[in-house]
């Protein structure tokens, strides 16, 4: 009878202890129980956070395929409304984008554009657009592109074409606006079929500047002029006032317009009549 019994109780503990490496159920002691269970549910959350973490890594790869593969549409918006309704150029703008992102395939996510380059990419091409930049993205539809586009404060007349030029002194061909009122007098007596040359870029630049950090200051400027057989100087005519203010492209444009900025405004209080003003010596103005 000892020998059954002892036999019996062996061979519950046998079957409890093999139970024991694989079953979390009711025959383990309740501390044992609440720990494998505790662990099959930490378990479970690690595997369903590996799951969602894959899957949103394929719908992400979707994504990026359909975006390099489809060559989503490009569609174009301005910053101003009166060249929403005259802009006839928006196919050679959209082929020059489109012609970037061919260059720079990836950069078609919206995380990889590289902004400036994107802009100075656009605008090397178009003179007459301020900025490009990528306003919305769509996955599967369409992307927006916004254009700002260059307001003349100057213009040039050279054989019959206009050049016009910005408050940053960028020049350029196309416009949309109405021509502006300041036009550049040409008194070089350089023949014609010269003048693309000796009147620069680098001059259309310097007029700009200057006629927009006068007019920031409130001082209107009425006239242009290149004086005769000068390419380097520039003579400026402020509203109400009957002389003129030289300055040389070869010296910074701020410095020569702030001196000159505080020689006008002593000449005002005392009421002193001058011929001219000459700001082309950096910290120095000469008058007469």
């Amino acid at each position: 009878m000892k020998f059954k019994k002892y036999y019996k109780s062996r061979q519950a503990r046998a079957i409890v202890g093999a139970k024991d490496k694989y079953y979390t159920g009711k025959n383990l002691p309740s501390p044992n129980k609440q720990l494998r269970l505790k662990e099959l549910h930490n378990h479970r959350k690690r595997v369903l956070s590996w799951l969602g973490f894959l899957l949103g890594m394929i719908i992400v790869l979707l994504i990026i395929i359909s975006q390099l593969i489809n060559n989503p549409k490009l569609e174009i918006e301005y910053d101003n409304e009166i060249v929403k309704l005259s802009s006839k150029n928006s196919k050679a703008y959209l082929s020059t984008i489109n012609q970037y992102f061919a260059d720079y395939p990836f950069e078609r996510l919206a995380f990889l554009l590289n902004k400036q380059r994107f802009t100075n990419y656009v605008t090397s091409y178009h003179h007459e657009l301020k900025s490009a930049k990528l306003a919305k993205v769509s996955a599967f539809g369409q992307d927006k592109i916004k254009l700002s586009v260059r307001e003349p404060i100057v213009m040039l007349e050279i054989n019959g074409q206009f050049l016009f030029v910005d408050a940053n002194g960028v020049s350029f061909k196309k416009h949309y606006f109405a021509k502006p009122r300041l036009k550049i007098i040409d008194r070089t007596g350089i023949q014609i079929d010269q003048q693309t040359t000796v009147i620069s870029r680098r001059l259309l630049e310097f007029i700009g500047q200057a006629v927009s950090l006068f007019e920031q200051q409130k001082y209107q400027i009425d006239k242009i002029i290149i004086p005769p057989n000068m390419v380097h100087q520039v003579d400026l005519y402020i509203k109400g006032k009957n002389y003129p203010i030289k300055l040389t492209i070869d010296n910074d444009i701020s410095s020569q317009v702030n001196g000159l900025l505080k020689v006008i405004k002593r000449i005002e209080r005392t009421g002193t009549k001058v011929k001219y003003l000459d700001g082309r010596v950096i910290g120095k103005v000469y008058y007469k």
